[in-house]
């Protein structure tokens, strides 16, 4: 139970975050990662190309319980979820 309470915490925080929108700038870098993970012979998720090209774009991090989905993209992530 108390592992459920830490990671319900950590959503109700990201659900009071404010959308972005998805703009043609995050298309066009998205689709880039992603031929570019492809040519490498990487599986990736076009979701997760979408999600680094708007964290990219922004100079932003990604928060994510999924790490190995981002580690091929370019992306900043945040490791430490205690």
């Amino acid at each position: 139970m108390k592992v459920v309470k830490k990671i319900g915490g950590k959503i109700h925080a990201i659900e009071q975050m404010e959308a972005i929108d998805y703009t043609k700038k995050d298309a066009i870098l998205s689709a880039k990662l992603e031929v570019e993970a492809k040519r490498k012979g990487k599986k990736v998720v076009r979701m997760c190309c979408m999600i680094a090209a708007m964290a990219i774009n922004r100079g932003a991090k990604i928060y994510t319980f999924n790490k190995k989905h981002y580690l091929n993209l370019g992306v900043d992530l945040f490791w430490n979820f205690s």
